[in-house]
Formats: C-alpha cells, sequence, structure tokens
C-alpha cells in the first residue's frame, strides 16, 4: 500500500465503522473490510516487507516498551531512524542448536523441545538490548512448558542437563 491506495484503506475504516456493532462476533473485522475494498484489485505478494507479529506480540510490546522508555514518548525527527534498531523479527536459536534439541529430543517429544528451545532464546537475549526485554517473557514460556511435563508425571533428565549450571534460570525457576 502506497499514499496513492489511501482511498482503499479509508473504504475499509468506513466498513469497520458501519460493522463496528458486529466487532464482539467478527474478531478479523479489519481483514475482512480490507479484503472486500481489494476486491478484484491486483494484489502483489510481499512477504519480505511485512511481519504478522500477532502470535508474539507479547515480545514486540516488551521490546517497544522499552525504546519508548528509553527515547521517551515525544516525537522527534530521529525516532523513526533510532527505531531501526528494534528487531522487527524475532531471533531463532542457531541452526546447530536446532538439530542438536531435535535430535537430542527425538523421543521425548515436542513439550521438552519446545522448553528447551524458549530456554536458549533466553539465555541468548543479551545479543540486543531490545531482546533483553524478553528473556524473562521466554523463560516464561520455558517454565509454562516444565509444568507440563510434571502435570503428565514426566521427568525429563535431558532437559535439566541443559540449565544444570545456569544459577540465574534456575533461580527463575524455584521463583516462578
Amino acid at each position: 500500500m502506497t499514499n496513492a491506495n489511501g482511498h482503499i484503506v479509508e473504504g475499509a475504516i468506513s466498513l469497520i465503522d458501519r460493522w463496528a456493532h458486529l466487532g464482539a462476533r467478527i474478531l478479523t473485522i479489519e481483514q475482512i473490510a480490507l479484503s472486500f475494498m481489494l476486491y478484484g484489485r491486483r494484489v502483489v505478494e510481499a512477504n519480505d516487507c511485512l511481519n504478522h507479529y500477532y502470535a508474539v506480540k507479547r515480545y514486540h510490546h516488551a521490546m517497544y516498551r522499552a525504546f519508548f522508555h528509553e527515547q521517551g514518548e515525544g516525537y522527534r525527527d530521529d525516532l523513526p531512524e533510532a527505531s531501526f534498531a528494534v528487531p522487527d523479527r524475532l531471533p531463532r536459536n542457531p541452526l546447530r542448536d536446532r538439530l542438536r534439541l531435535k535430535w537430542k529430543f527425538m523421543r521425548q517429544g515436542a513439550v521438552p523441545r519446545k522448553a528447551a528451545k524458549f530456554y536458549l532464546l533466553g539465555k541468548r537475549a543479551n545479543r540486543c538490548p531490545y531482546l533483553e526485554t524478553c528473556k524473562l517473557l521466554w523463560w516464561a514460556v520455558a517454565v509454562e512448558e516444565l509444568k507440563r511435563l510434571e502435570a503428565a508425571d514426566k521427568s525429563c533428565k535431558i532437559l535439566a542437563e541443559l540449565w544444570q549450571e545456569d544459577t540465574e534460570f534456575l533461580s527463575f525457576i524455584k521463583n516462578n
């Protein structure tokens, strides 16, 4: 979408306003309105330009809270440029670690592997001050997965080996 397409967005907003009373029942009202306005138009996919972050919004919200805490709420001409320091994608663990976890937890199931993945994301979060704000969120997911294992009466010694020397994470587990 460019400025030349402003009328399409305005039309979508108009539809949303007309349908707002249905909002509690239509959870995707914005997408539907925009789809109505784009009907019959040529649409070009732009996967490299857009990032749909709904599933990971709490991490993005944490990073932008930190950004505005650091930068302040008032607009300045250099603020858009400064915002480029905030990652627009969440990091992935290195391929080597992903393969190692897949191999190590092959017979353990998805829950221990997910716990390990989020533990490692938190462990490496210090690469960027904005990712550092996500560290405790990632570790909270790891702890939730550990609780799921405990609830199913499953232990995973292999998982505990990952953080047996990590006093910071062990303290986090104890307090959560």
